[in-house]
């Protein structure tokens, strides 16, 4: 028993880590796209970049006097925007590196083969 209660302290430890780490990040992301003017375009951009669980709350008493389709806009965008918010900030980097590797490894495999070797009238090398 103790150990299981070590085992689940030191998981939510790293947890509430994590999530000070994401906060950081997420405003870190704010302010780099609306700097100290969080209003119009720039603004909304920022809080989906940024957003995360939680950011977004819905007075459930008042949405359940909307029609359903206002309900679910409603809940689509109280999960979209930290969905957005984190792929933007962990996803599309993640992607652009694997991307980045794959195009290094396509050009690294284009060498070799025919092309990189001389052509019959060329004298080789190791006989003179």
């Amino acid at each position: 028993m103790k150990m299981r209660k070590q085992i689940m302290d030191g998981l939510r430890m790293a947890g509430s880590k994590l999530d000070e780490f994401d906060q950081r990040y997420a405003d870190a992301v704010k302010r780099s796209v609306y700097g100290d003017d969080p209003s119009g375009t720039k603004g909304i951009i920022g809080d989906a970049l940024g957003g995360r669980w939680g950011d977004v709350e819905i007075d459930g008493d008042i949405l359940s006097t909307m029609p359903n389709y206002i309900q679910a806009g409603a809940r689509a965008y109280q999960y979209g925007v930290p969905a957005a918010g984190y792929t933007a900030r962990y996803v599309a980097p993640a992607a652009g590196i694997t991307l980045a590797g794959k195009g290094l490894m396509d050009i690294a495999g284009s060498f070799g083969g025919q092309a990189d070797e001389p052509s019959p009238r060329v004298l080789p090398l190791d006989q003179y």
